[in-house]
């Protein structure tokens, strides 16, 4: 199966994430099976074998491969052969082998029995998932022989897998993958005797996959090189373990993951071992391993020079659970000073060991002349099953980092091994354990039998594939896969350095396999969080595929997103259900409306609206009237002028006839709606889908409607078409009141000529435009919506607004609207609330249809009228003022009937299904960006939800709900915290990458350093937690520039753009904020005076060349500029290396850069290494240093970097910097200037 991986899924930090960590780039062959076998087939059978367990399999299967190396299927029928002349398979391309027989071992030559080599787009596999090689190694073994054939390898190989086939009883090793790159291997068993150098699966290669394996041996091993390789959901059943080496000299590994690994009965969970040697191996990630033990003894081995996955290993009767020995006495010693190790993690280990009194669970033992640094253990609880001596030991030496005997510090000299001794168990240790654990091992003096392969290899996780016996076909290709999850574990994908307190952690993401690797290698790679310990879908979407991705065969039942995260597999009836509903009202709106295209202009047949001959048709749903007439300025208000009749449905309508062919109802005079309730009560109300209300506050606050139909030469004519949507998104999100240094309100027209030339000029890209739909109370930030059809007159006229989006669009600004559609304001008489006298027309009722924090009204989104409103109100401000997409306000409230109050989310996926759902939520959402994308295939949406519900931002194909982009609201509040309550020298610079880039995969995210929220009153701007009091008086270039001032522009400039680079796959700024303002927001209330003082934006302060305020600017423009120019937020998700926690700094490549972070507060570092994969000679494209960003030129910007080609952090080569204390730099190739 094909997978384009690197990131999968991890959520904004409550989200499951199925996660693809370590991997580089797609993986598994380029065509599938069937097409092959559709070109040629070649039958061994018609080559002279026979299934006779006698006849040589060797010269027919020879002969099949020469006529279908070229493409084509090479078959081997289900039966039992022969093997005595080993098959060496050389040159083929675009070629399968399917062998659904049993192949014995009847030669005696050492070598392999097949031999795989120099061939690219391969596939060997078993259609029935019984097909077997059978070595009969206990021939060899009973007589102390163990220098017979291996059963498998592949060499040179690219592009390739290898599933659903069975290897049993070597002579020697059983599977080896020598010098491959970009394979997956899967749904496997692996059989074999209980002595040392039996591996199971050996790999030194490059872009490996390896999942869903059961493997009982005596051995395992990873061999150098190896690089991003990705090990998940293996069931070590009575088996060596898990281990990497032997290591020796000039050692390359990096960038590997184990993951779900569960052991019983083995010698180690895990064991790196060398003795002496050179080189290093680094970015090694090991979580959710199971450990029990019995026995000791037996290993998968996977991968030299990977970054180990961590998969809840269950530990179950281990020798060693942990073991690094660089002195490995079974080894000779290969001169050097020894193999370097750094950024290794251990998470989520539980289980037990065989005797932690005699073998500790952790023991760590560094080359005295290259210790080990950049371990980080957590989350680790083994206990040992020896009941007569209830203790254990953990024992490091030369070993830096965090968690139980490692030792913290930067001076990473050598120093004597440090035990510590327990003797109480640790809490949570106790783990699952698997029916199919064996009870004994497999002897080495009698025939191993043929197992079938298990369809589960580690407690509560789902494989990734069925076998293809239980599908019936053959395997996908270029299929997006999700890494599995654990079930009770903390991110399985994040990077090894990283320090997390978020509930997941990131996956990698797709990466071009030159220029970004997978972000698990050594960093994140974006993703919402679910939560609950469970990794979350993260990274940017595969090659080719937007939004709505393509899976192969996804049903039409919702349930395809199961196949982007298979953790939602357990609520597969409710994705049905999910989507069932959906479509239940698709087709209801299509039978009674004629479609959503239909449906969704109730604007041009709700409302007054002025007809081709003249006459004004004003219908109004109000079923609970028992009268109902439209009055106004133009009737003298009279009751009895213009009555209007009811229909079934609670409709009703007037007609109010042309004079002299010209609208009775002259334009923006003042016009009502009058009903009488059953109680005989009269009330008045505005129209609901009136297009412009006024307000006097020296009469009353309430708003009157106006009826607005200026004369054609009076319209405003759209004269610019809109721009192409952005493949880099870059907001602007403003407030067209306070865009202004007056206090005062601003206007249309004033942020026409003057903002709309300021956002270009930054270099922004889009807008989203703030409290445009109409409210009262203008403190509430334009979110208690009075008039949804309305455009605020606060700011100018209907027509004014059209001309600001078309004037922005001349620019090629895209404008997005700040909508609501979460709630809305509760009053009476100028709103929807209680409308036709009832407290439930447009919302529920009751308790349920008040929002108790937000003091307003919440939509029944489950009603036909309320949907065509809510949809025909986004369609309406497409079509009438031309807006290019929306940011969907409080999405959270909409998807849960809690609405998020008192309510956190732990990430676990029962949370987004069930009764706490809005399902008619879900549906409404669902609904709006079906018909947005369908019938503007250019429209964006964003989500601003803080739940991190999985499929979000999928289409309604697929299961999702259809947006286009999520907001990363994690991003800010980790800003805050950092600010607020740590040291600069206390910063987790792991914590800060994981939190940059915990997102889900194939969900884009807007990321954001701050926004409006963070400009209110009550809370504090960056720049005010930065500086304070000093931003009022040292500001000035004429002043001192204090420490403070230094600091605060220093991190102010650092902060954005690592948050622009990092981030996501789109960034927004609120005005004002790109250059540091100096005041938070307050808008004219009563509690301070009704002043405008705080509710402007002081956009003068950059234009004035004394104030240091312009440097801030200058840097945000140059930093949108060189975005434009390189185009990061639409590359593949960045590659971290580095994520130093003692000399904090972080360094990662996006889009071809390399960007280098030292937030160290007073630590400068000359020729400071650092990895970078392209080699070259590399120049400074942008310096937060950089005078003319205020800073103190601590580099010269022609400087030139040229690579050594040496590996450094898992890249290919490195280069040398001088890094100042808090600053960043962003490097590109030289030929790319």
């Amino acid at each position: 199966m094909r997978i384009n991986t690197l990131s999968f899924f991890s959520l904004v930090s409550l989200v499951p994430t199925l996660a693809v960590a370590s991997l580089s780039g797609s993986v598994g062959p380029l065509t599938s099976a069937s097409t092959k076998a559709a070109t040629k087939t070649c039958n061994v059978l018609d080559y002279g074998a026979k299934a006779d367990k006698t006849t040589d399999l060797g010269p027919p299967l020879a002969s099949a491969f020469a006529d279908c190396k070229s493409g084509g299927l090479v078959y081997v029928p289900s039966g039992d052969y022969a093997l005595s002349t080993w098959a060496r398979l050389s040159g083929g391309k675009a070629w399968a082998l399917q062998i659904d027989g049993t192949i014995y071992r009847t030669g005696t030559d050492g070598g392999n029995m097949i031999f795989i080599e120099h061939s690219s787009d391969f596939e060997l596999f078993s259609s029935t998932s019984s097909g077997a090689m059978q070595g009969l190694g206990y021939e060899y073994h009973k007589d102390n022989k163990w220098s017979g054939p291996r059963l498998l390898r592949l060499y040179d190989v690219t592009d390739f897998s290898v599933h659903d086939f069975i290897l049993v009883d070597a002579p020697a090793f059983h599977f080896s993958l020598d010098t491959c790159t970009n394979g997956e291997v899967y749904n496997m068993a692996i059989r074999g005797g209980n002595h040392g150098g039996l591996d199971g699966v050996d790999v030194w290669s490059t872009n490996v996959w390896i999942h869903d394996i059961e493997v009982t041996n005596k051995d395992e091993c990873v061999t150098s090189p190896s690089k991003n390789i990705l090990v998940e959901n293996i069931y070590c059943n009575w088996s060596g373990g898990c281990g990497m080496g032997s290591l020796g000299k000039d050692t390359d590994i990096s960038d590997i993951t184990y993951r779900n690994i569960y052991t019983w009965n083995s010698n180690n969970m895990m064991f790196i071992k060398s003795n002496g040697g050179s080189g290093s191996a680094t970015n090694l990630l090991f979580e959710n391993f199971i450990g029990k033990h019995k026995y000791p003894y037996k290993t998968v081995e996977f991968l030299d020079k990977m970054l180990t996955c961590t998969l809840l290993l269950p530990g179950h009767g281990n020798a060693y659970s942990f073991d690094i020995d660089s002195y490995w006495a079974s080894m000779s010693s290969q001169g050097g000073n020894g193999v370097e190790l750094s950024n290794i993690t251990l998470r989520n280990w539980k289980g037990t060991e065989e005797n932690g009194a005699a073998r500790g669970p952790i023991k760590i033992v560094c080359p005295d002349s290259a210790p080990c640094y950049d371990i980080t253990i957590e989350d680790f609880a083994m206990w040992t099953e020896d009941s007569s001596r209830q203790r254990q030991w953990y024992s490091c030496r030369n070993a830096y980092g965090t968690g139980f005997c490692l030792k913290s510090g930067s001076s990473h000299v050598a120093y004597e091994a440090t035990t510590t001794t327990v003797s109480s168990a640790p809490s949570g240790y106790s783990a699952a354990t698997m029916a199919s654990d064996l009870k004994t091992e497999f002897g080495i003096t009698a025939s191993i039998p043929i197992p079938t392969i298990p369809t589960s290899f580690y407690p509560g996780a789902t494989p990734y594939s069925a076998l293809m016996a239980n599908k019936g076909s053959t395997a996908k290709v270029r299929a997006v896969v999700a890494s599995s999850k654990p079930t009770t574990v903390a991110a399985a994908t994040s990077t090894p350095t990283e320090q997390q307190t978020s509930t997941s952690t990131p996956a990698p993401a797709v990466e071009q396999p030159s220029q970004q690797s997978p972000e698990q290698s050594a960093g994140e790679v974006g993703g919402c969080p679910f939560g609950n310990g469970r990794p979350v879908p993260t990274g940017p979407p595969p090659a080719g595929m937007g939004t709505s991705q393509a899976v192969d065969s996804s049903p039409p039942d919702g349930t395809g997103v199961i196949q982007l995260d298979p953790w939602l597999e357990p609520f597969r009836d409710a994705l049905k259900k999910r989507f069932s509903f959906i479509e239940g009202w698709v087709k209801a709106i299509n039978e009674t409306e004629g479609g959503l295209e239909t449906f969704s202009k109730g604007y041009e047949r709700f409302g007054l609206n002025v007809q081709s001959n003249g006459d004004i048709v004003y219908r109004e749903w109000a079923p609970n009237a028992v009268q109902a007439q439209l009055v106004g300025e133009f009737n003298n208000w009279d009751v009895t002028a213009h009555p209007m009749t009811k229909n079934d449905f609670g409709v009703w309508e007037v007609t109010v006839p042309a004079v002299n062919g010209a609208p009775a109802i002259p334009h923006d005079s003042k016009i009502k709606i009058s009903m009488v309730t059953p109680s005989g009560e009269r009330i008045y109300r505005i129209p609901a889908w009136i297009k412009r209300v006024v307000q006097d506050l020296s009469v009353s606050p309430t708003y009157e409607a106006v009826f607005w139909n200026p004369p054609t030469e009076k319209q405003y004519k759209f004269q610019y078409s809109r721009p192409k949507r952005p493949e880099s998104l870059r907001i602007y999100e403003a407030h067209v009141g306070i865009s202004s240094p007056e206090t005062k309100v601003a206007t249309y027209k004033e942020f026409t000529s003057n903002m709309l030339p300021r956002i270009k000029y930054l270099g922004y890209n889009a807008i989203q435009l703030m409290a445009v739909m109409e409210h009262a109370y203008y403190a509430s930030f334009g979110y208690q919506v009075n008039n949804f059809f309305a455009a605020s007159s606060r700011y100018g006229t209907p027509e004014d607004l059209k001309e600001l989006v078309d004037k922005a669009h001349s620019m090629g600004l895209v404008v997005l609207l700040d909508v609501v559609h979460s709630h809305a304001s509760k009053n009476v008489l100028d709103g929807l609330n209680m409308f036709d006298g009832t407290d439930h027309l447009y919302f529920h009722g009751g308790g349920k249809g008040r929002h108790e924090l937000w003091d307003s009204r919440l939509f029944n989104y489950g009603h036909h009228e309320v949907l065509r409103f809510l949809l025909s109100n986004l369609r309406f401000w497409m079509e009438e003022y031309g807006f290019d997409g929306f940011r969907f306000d409080g999405v959270t409230s909409m998807l849960y009937t809690h609405h998020g109050i008192g309510t956190g989310f732990s990430g676990g996926y029962h949370e987004y299904f069930g009764s706490s759902v809005d399902e008619e939520g879900v549906m409404y959402l669902t609904l709006a960006n079906e018909m947005l994308h369908n019938l503007y295939p250019n429209c964006i949406t964003v989500a601003e939800d803080v739940s991190g519900m999985p499929a979000l931002c999928l289409p309604h194909s697929l299961g999702g709900v259809g947006f286009d982009y999520r907001l990363a609201m994690a991003v800010p509040d980790m800003y805050i915290k950092l600010l607020k309550e740590k040291k600069d020298d206390e910063w987790d610079i792991g914590n800060l990458s994981f939190t940059l880039t915990n997102r889900r995969h194939g969900e884009k995210t807007i990321a954001y350093a701050e926004s409006h929220d963070q400009a209110l009153v009550g809370d504090k701007t960056l720049m005010m937690w930065l500086c304070d009091k000093e931003m009022y008086t040292h500001m000035s270039v004429l002043t001192e520039f204090t420490p403070v001032i230094e600091r605060g522009m220093a991190l102010h400039k650092m902060i954005r753009l690592v948050t622009h680079g990092l981030g996501g796959e789109g960034y927004l700024n609120f005005e004002g904020n790109e250059f540091g303002h100096p005041e938070w927001l307050d808008f004219p209330r009563e509690g301070n005076n009704n002043s405008f003082w705080y509710a402007r934006r002081q956009l003068n302060l950059t234009e004035d060349h004394l104030l240091r305020y312009k440097f801030l600017n200058d840097f945000d423009r140059a930093m949108q500029l060189t975005e434009e120019k390189y185009g990061w937020l639409h590359a593949p998700q960045a590659y971290v290396s580095l994520k130093n926690e003692t000399d904090k700094v972080l360094v990662f490549e996006r889009a071809g850069l390399l960007w280098i972070f030292n937030f160290h507060p007073t630590n400068s570092f000359t020729d400071y290494r650092v990895g970078v994969e392209q080699p070259g000679t590399y120049r400074i494209v942008l310096d937060t240093d950089d005078p003319a960003f205020g800073g103190l030129k601590r580099n010269l910007k022609e400087t030139r970097f040229f690579t050594t080609d040496l590996s450094w952090n898992g890249r290919s080569n490195f280069l040398q910097v001088y890094i100042p204390t808090r600053t960043a730099l962003v490097l590109a190739l030289e030929e790319t200037l």
